[in-house]
């Protein structure tokens, strides 16, 4: 069964494959730009926000607890921003785009 081709016996075989080599080569702008600026950019803001908050507060806050608590509320507030600004870059790239 693994060696059989899938579409081996199916009626609609050529249609099919002539759809997908059409869609293959279909050309149309990356999006591996706005992948990196949607879900890389905030996870390294947020983790580097953390990380510097732990950081600086080290000497201010004595308790763990509270630190952590601040330090989350920064690289939350720090991301929130992060976010806030790409959509707006991007925002103003596509109407710059358009004309």
């Amino acid at each position: 069964m693994a060696d059989q081709e899938p579409c081996g016996e199916c009626l609609h075989r050529q249609s099919c494959l002539s759809v997908y080599e059409r869609l293959g080569r279909r050309k149309g702008p990356g999006v591996a730009g706005a992948v990196i600026a949607a879900f890389i950019v905030p996870i390294v803001t947020f983790i580097l926000v953390l990380a510097a908050g732990e950081k600086l507060l080290t000497g201010s806050i004595a308790s763990e607890g509270a630190r952590t608590a601040t330090a989350a509320a920064a690289a939350l507030a720090g991301t929130g921003l992060c976010i806030g600004i790409v959509w707006i870059v991007r925002r103003r790239g596509s109407q710059s785009s358009r004309g």
